[in-house]
C-alpha cells in the first residue's frame, strides 16, 4: 500500500513528474531557439536595410549632382553647349564634305545614303528590341529571386517558433 501512495504523490494529473521535466525543458529548449533564429533573421533584415540605405543614399546623391549641373549648364555657369556644339559642325561639316567629294551623282549618293539610314534604322530597332527583351527577362529573373527571398526568409521565420525540438 505504501508503494501505491507514492506512486499516486509522484503523478499529477496523469503525468509522472520527469515527464513534466522533460516537456518544461522542451519548451524552454524551444523557446531559446525560437528567440536565437528571430535575432538571427532580425539582423539579416536589418542588413538588408541598411544596404537598402546606403543604396538609397548614392542614387539620391548622383541624382543632386545630375539635377546640379543641368541647373549649373541652364544659367550660363557651365558650358556644355561648346562640346555638343563641335561634335555637330564637324558632323554637318564631314556630310557636306562627303556629298561633295562623292563618286556618284546626287541622285545616287542620295539613294546610297536612304538605303545606308534605312539599314541603320533596322539595325538600331533591332537592337533595342534585343536590349528591351534581355531587360525584361532581368527584370523577370530579379523579379522571381526576390519573391523566392521572401517566401524563404518569410518561410524560415514563420515555420521555426511553431516547431519544437524532439
Amino acid at each position: 500500500m505504501l508503494g501505491s501512495v507514492a506512486d499516486t504523490s509522484d503523478r499529477v494529473d496523469g503525468l509522472n513528474m520527469t515527464d513534466k521535466w522533460t516537456k518544461f525543458l522542451k519548451l524552454a529548449l524551444g523557446t531559446g531557439l525560437m528567440m536565437m533564429e528571430t535575432n538571427r533573421v532580425a539582423k539579416r533584415a536589418r542588413d538588408r536595410m541598411d544596404d537598402w540605405q546606403d543604396t538609397a543614399r548614392d542614387k539620391y546623391d548622383d541624382i543632386v549632382d545630375r539635377v546640379g549641373r543641368v541647373t549649373d549648364a541652364m544659367s550660363g555657369r557651365r558650358d556644355y553647349i561648346t562640346p555638343i556644339g563641335s561634335f555637330l559642325i564637324g558632323v554637318g561639316i564631314g556630310a557636306g564634305l562627303g556629298l561633295l567629294f562623292a563618286p556618284g551623282s546626287g541622285e545616287e549618293t542620295r539613294a546610297a545614303i536612304w538605303d545606308h539610314a534605312s539599314d541603320l534604322k533596322d539595325r538600331v530597332a533591332g537592337r533595342a528590341a534585343d536590349l528591351r527583351d534581355r531587360a525584361s527577362d532581368r527584370a523577370s529573373e530579379f523579379a522571381d529571386q526576390a519573391r523566392e527571398t521572401v517566401r524563404r526568409e518569410t518561410g524560415s521565420s514563420a515555420s521555426q517558433p511553431h516547431s519544437r525540438p524532439a
